[in-house]
């Protein structure tokens, strides 16, 4: 397990200090695509570089498995970092070296032997696709190729966690596909916990099973990725997900004080029940539906409505308070939050 407790960084230049991380607190479980999500600027670099201690941070602890790595001298910190892979967006790849000596690099700094390091390039040739490229340099490959180079590379000292910067950014959307399917498989076949910072909101909602949002330096929300997509509380999150249901809904405006607007969330459960129909029996309240859309996310579905409420104060509540009971997520919309 990487457990972050109270992590901050501040640069400081002639002039003034800059907090890029303001006391951030993470949990990453063994085994777990975690991803963190934010701005350019938001901090995720340093974050992800700070876990590895390539950035010296302010204050605050990194622990993985229990040990606090603030703590180690250089040579035990090097121990730590061989199990540690990392890939970029730049893919880093020695452009004089071919594929099979730029994913030996790591294993010949540490002294393997010839025949072991052999065998370890072929192997891991074979796990990201690439073994007819053995031979070819970094300017003969396509931006996946390079990835998938630096992914082995990466992976070459039996690193247990890999941290990915932006590691799809660069790349067009069938190319990150493969690449994120390859780190799926990754994880699932050897069970390697990998933490994967982007700005791409698909990139979470594809591999990641928890994801943290980050602004300003700061994370402002994180859960379990469906919980999240389902259920944003920050308007940060809200941006990212961009919510298709809500589109639109800021031209719409109730038509009196009797009148209320609402976003719905239904879970996988709620979306098979008449639950719109009943309320309109059991509380006699009327119902205007504005907008509707339905998402997946990694093979769960979630339901949007966004509907008006009409009638007395006494029904409008009874409605709620029906909707409630029905295990949906019932949200009040003003009109201020209403646009996208």
């Amino acid at each position: 397990m990487i457990e972050v407790i109270n992590l901050s960084k501040s640069f400081i230049d002639k002039n003034s200090t800059i907090e890029a991380l303001k006391n951030i607190n993470l949990k990453v479980e063994k085994g777990d695509i975690y991803g963190i999500i934010g701005l350019s600027g938001a901090g995720k670099s340093t974050l992800i570089r700070c876990i590895n201690r390539l950035e010296e941070p302010t204050s605050g602890s990194v622990v993985i498995d229990g040990q606090d790595i603030m703590k180690l001298k250089d040579e035990h910190m090097l121990k730590v970092r061989r199990r540690i892979g990392m890939i970029f967006q730049s893919f880093n790849l020695l452009s004089r070296r071919d594929c099979s000596k730029n994913i030996a690099f790591p294993l010949e700094v540490s002294g393997c032997h010839k025949n072991d390091i052999d065998k370890r390039v072929d192997e891991l040739l074979a796990l990201v696709g690439l073994e007819d490229k053995k031979h070819s340099y970094p300017s003969q490959l396509s931006g996946g190729q390079k990835q998938r180079v630096a992914i082995a590379r990466a992976l070459a000292s039996n690193a247990d966690i890999l941290l990915c910067d932006e590691a799809t950014s660069a790349l067009d959307p069938s190319t990150t596909k493969s690449i994120l399917a390859l780190l799926k498989e990754i994880n699932a076949r050897l069970g390697i916990t990998v933490i994967l910072i982007t700005h791409q909101m698909e990139v979470i909602k594809e591999i990641c099973n928890k994801v943290a949002v980050i602004s300003e330096g700061e994370i402002v929300e994180q859960g379990a990725t469906f919980e999240l997509f389902s259920k944003p509380s920050h308007p940060v999150t809200k941006r990212f997900i961009g919510d298709k249901s809500l589109e639109g809904t800021w031209v719409y405006h109730a038509k009196d004080k009797s009148s209320r607007l609402y976003k719905l969330t239904f879970l996988q459960e709620s979306a098979h029940q008449p639950v719109i129909s009943q309320l309109i029996k059991t509380t006699g309240v009327e119902v205007n539906i504005i907008a509707g859309h339905i998402s997946n996310v990694q093979g769960k579905s979630y339901g949007n409505l966004v509907i008006e409420l009409s009638g007395a104060s006494e029904t409008l509540e009874n409605a709620l308070q029906y909707l409630i009971e029905k295990n949906l997520y019932v949200e009040e919309l003003v009109e201020d939050e209403r646009v996208v």
